[in-house]
Protein backbone atom coordinates (compact mmCIF):
# COMPACT_ATOMS: atom_id res chain seq x y z
CA UNK A 1 0.00 0.00 0.00
CA UNK A 2 1.44 3.26 -0.88
CA UNK A 3 1.15 6.09 1.29
CA UNK A 4 -0.65 9.17 0.95
CA UNK A 5 0.93 12.74 2.06
CA UNK A 6 -1.27 14.97 4.68
CA UNK A 7 -2.55 18.04 3.87
CA UNK A 8 -3.55 20.18 7.01
CA UNK A 9 -5.19 23.79 6.73
CA UNK A 10 -3.53 26.92 8.32
CA UNK A 11 -6.78 26.71 10.63
CA UNK A 12 -6.27 23.14 11.69
CA UNK A 13 -2.43 24.58 12.33
CA UNK A 14 -3.85 27.44 14.30
CA UNK A 15 -6.30 24.97 16.24
CA UNK A 16 -3.41 23.56 17.19
CA UNK A 17 -1.39 26.35 18.32
CA UNK A 18 -4.04 27.93 20.22
CA UNK A 19 -4.61 24.27 21.87
CA UNK A 20 -0.84 24.47 23.05
CA UNK A 21 -1.57 27.77 24.01
CA UNK A 22 -4.13 27.33 26.15
CA UNK A 23 -2.72 24.43 27.92
CA UNK A 24 0.77 25.79 28.44
CA UNK A 25 -0.26 29.52 29.20
CA UNK A 26 -3.47 29.03 31.02
CA UNK A 27 -3.08 26.10 32.61
CA UNK A 28 0.78 27.16 33.51
CA UNK A 29 2.00 23.08 32.20
CA UNK A 30 3.83 23.72 29.14
CA UNK A 31 5.26 20.65 29.11
CA UNK A 32 1.64 18.75 28.79
CA UNK A 33 1.15 21.40 25.90
CA UNK A 34 4.43 20.52 24.25
CA UNK A 35 3.05 16.87 24.38
CA UNK A 36 -0.33 17.10 23.25
CA UNK A 37 0.70 18.94 20.31
CA UNK A 38 3.28 16.46 19.82
CA UNK A 39 0.47 13.25 20.09
CA UNK A 40 -2.23 15.13 17.97
CA UNK A 41 0.41 15.28 15.30
CA UNK A 42 2.01 11.74 15.02
CA UNK A 43 -1.87 10.52 15.26
CA UNK A 44 -2.68 12.76 11.92
CA UNK A 45 0.69 11.65 10.60
CA UNK A 46 -0.91 8.05 11.04
CA UNK A 47 -3.80 8.81 7.99
CA UNK A 48 -0.43 8.50 5.93
CA UNK A 49 -0.55 4.63 5.95
CA UNK A 50 -4.46 3.72 6.48
CA UNK A 51 -6.67 6.58 5.91
CA UNK A 52 -9.60 4.35 4.98
CA UNK A 53 -9.73 3.31 8.60
CA UNK A 54 -11.93 6.44 10.04
CA UNK A 55 -15.54 6.35 10.67
CA UNK A 56 -17.89 7.39 8.01
CA UNK A 57 -18.72 11.05 9.32
CA UNK A 58 -21.56 11.47 6.37
CA UNK A 59 -23.68 8.44 7.76
CA UNK A 60 -22.98 9.85 11.43
CA UNK A 61 -24.26 13.00 10.79
CA UNK A 62 -27.15 11.82 8.43
CA UNK A 63 -26.51 14.01 5.76
CA UNK A 64 -22.97 14.59 3.52
CA UNK A 65 -20.49 17.29 5.17
CA UNK A 66 -18.95 17.95 1.45
CA UNK A 67 -20.36 18.31 -1.71
CA UNK A 68 -18.11 15.97 -3.78
CA UNK A 69 -16.25 13.84 -1.30
CA UNK A 70 -16.86 11.29 1.80
CA UNK A 71 -16.41 12.89 4.91
CA UNK A 72 -14.09 11.00 7.57
CA UNK A 73 -13.20 10.81 11.00
CA UNK A 74 -11.17 9.83 13.32
CA UNK A 75 -10.70 9.88 17.66
CA UNK A 76 -6.82 11.08 17.76
CA UNK A 77 -4.55 11.39 21.48
CA UNK A 78 -6.32 8.96 23.02
CA UNK A 79 -10.45 10.48 22.23
CA UNK A 80 -10.14 13.71 23.20
CA UNK A 81 -10.22 14.92 19.81
CA UNK A 82 -11.70 14.34 15.99
CA UNK A 83 -10.12 15.28 12.88
CA UNK A 84 -12.35 14.86 10.01
CA UNK A 85 -10.89 14.57 7.26
CA UNK A 86 -11.65 13.45 3.31
CA UNK A 87 -9.14 11.28 0.99
CA UNK A 88 -8.65 11.93 -2.84
CA UNK A 89 -7.40 8.68 -3.93
CA UNK A 90 -6.50 9.98 -6.91
CA UNK A 91 -3.89 12.37 -5.86
CA UNK A 92 -2.78 10.21 -2.53
CA UNK A 93 -3.79 12.76 -0.40
CA UNK A 94 -5.76 12.94 2.71
CA UNK A 95 -7.00 16.77 3.37
CA UNK A 96 -7.23 17.30 7.03
CA UNK A 97 -10.52 19.47 7.63
CA UNK A 98 -11.40 19.84 10.90
CA UNK A 99 -10.47 19.33 14.74
CA UNK A 100 -13.30 19.24 16.96
CA UNK A 101 -12.81 18.32 20.36
CA UNK A 102 -15.17 15.35 21.78
CA UNK A 103 -16.41 17.30 25.32
CA UNK A 104 -18.26 19.68 22.33
CA UNK A 105 -21.66 19.02 21.37
CA UNK A 106 -19.76 18.80 17.70
CA UNK A 107 -22.37 17.37 16.06
CA UNK A 108 -24.39 20.38 16.16
CA UNK A 109 -21.72 22.54 14.89
CA UNK A 110 -22.97 20.64 11.48
CA UNK A 111 -26.85 21.09 11.61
Amino acid sequence: MSKYAIQISNDIFNQIKSIHSYIADVLYANEAADLRVKQMIIDIRQLADSPDRGFNTDKKMGRQLLQNHTTLGIPIVSGKYIVLYFIDDSKKIVHVIDLLPTKSDYTQLFL
